[in-house]
């Protein structure tokens, strides 16, 4: 994927940002779908996994799945049924798939906005900077941007089947933070993680993440400081460094978990664990999660803090698991919520401090993507 070519869409992306901050902008969610669908469908055959899935689509026919690809069963459906309606044009194929991705995590964010709105006019939901509280559902460039900063590249370009069932995940944390649940509500989050899990196995490690969403609450600042410095010792000091390898060879001998740690293993063959390189990705996740730490202090929102708790997990795992080499298939679960938790602190912020931390927070993310997407960088 040319890498100036997605600095350019950024670059793009921070102007509108800027209108967004002062205006709304109607359908302003397509002035930034279109060019990120057309910048995922036109990437390189080089771009990793994309030559698999290239040869997915040829192989498949409208309706019909093929037993013989390790795809998981939902998936192949789900792109049977687009066949049927958009050809065999691979290119489009990528399109669609990312369009409904992108349509699916903004209406999820849509529905987030309106949960934390609703917090905050009942008085116990998160303060935020002028008028953005009474603004909130309008924006949609923002955390979009956020969320492809990272992970909507990664997921879109690479992990195809990931990314779909990613997008079903945020939908569904949409359900387990919502103050008033019905039945109706737990039913809709059931569906959403059994259908996740037929897009790519991994989504079961979906199942504590919920649990979290739905029964955790806001705690001490000085509990959720000592996690954070107890994560740091414990990645730094390397003093995990065997629990991976028990861990995992013990899941291994499940048979439960055999096609989880089998789509784990398939990626690096028998090679499920590295020692002692330090991950930028875990720096900037653990640093930011101090940063959210000392902002939530004051605040008295839960769902923020439901979020937050989601995302200091992510970085708990991985600092515990820092020996497996995948570690990162099962912590992008939680760190996922990321861009979750970045708006909310961005939408606090004065326009200066706001500008201070979206650029960075965007840039160095996309740093760490194109490095994945262009192996020669």
């Amino acid at each position: 994927m040319d890498a100036f070519v997605v600095i350019l869409f950024f670059v793009g992306c921070f102007l509108l940002s800027a209108i967004e901050l002062r205006y709304k902008i109607p359908f302003a969610k397509w002035i930034f779908i279109i060019p990120f669908c057309l910048l995922i469908a036109n990437r390189s055959e080089f771009v990793p996994d994309t030559g698999a899935y290239m040869d997915f689509w040829d192989e498949l026919a409208a309706f019909e799945i093929n037993e013989a690809i390790a795809f998981e069963l939902g998936f192949q459906y789900y792109s049977s049924f687009l066949k049927f309606f958009i050809g065999d044009d691979v290119r489009l194929y990528f399109a669609v798939l990312t369009l409904f991705n992108l349509l699916l995590i903004d209406f999820s964010v849509f529905r987030i906005e309106q949960v934390l709105k609703r917090e905050a006019e009942a008085g116990s939901g998160i303060v935020l900077y002028g008028n953005r509280l009474w603004r909130l559902t309008d924006f949609s460039i923002i955390p979009l941007t956020l969320y492809v900063a990272f992970f909507g590249l990664y997921f879109n370009a690479i992990i195809l089947r990931v990314g779909v069932a990613f997008s079903l995940l945020v939908f569904a944390s949409v359900f387990a933070v919502k103050t008033n649940r019905r039945w109706v509500d737990y039913a809709c989050l059931v569906a959403l993680c059994v259908i996740s899990y037929f897009m790519h196995a991994t989504a079961v490690v979906a199942i504590p993440l919920l649990l979290v969403l739905l029964f955790s609450r806001k705690y001490p600042t000085q509990l959720y400081l000592w996690v954070w410095v107890i994560a740091g010792v414990i990645y730094f000091t390397n003093m995990s460094s065997q629990l991976g390898e028990k861990v995992f060879s013990r899941m291994l001998s499940l048979t439960s978990f055999t096609e989880f740690t089998t789509k784990l293993s398939n990626y690096e063959g028998s090679i499920l664990y590295e020692t002692d390189k330090v991950a930028f990705k875990y720096l900037f996740h653990w640093s930011m999660s101090l940063v959210l730490i000392l902002d939530i202090r004051k605040e008295r929102s839960v769902v923020y803090a439901k979020y937050l708790n989601v995302y200091l997990l992510g970085v708990v795992i991985f600092s515990l698991f820092r020996s497996v080499l995948l570690v990162e298939r099962v912590t992008d679960y939680f760190l996922l919520f990321s861009f979750v938790l970045f708006f909310i602190f961005l939408l606090k912020q004065r326009n200066h401090k706001f500008w201070l931390y979206y650029v960075p927070l965007v840039l160095v993310q996309m740093v760490f993507v194109l490095r994945i997407l262009n192996r020669e960088l």
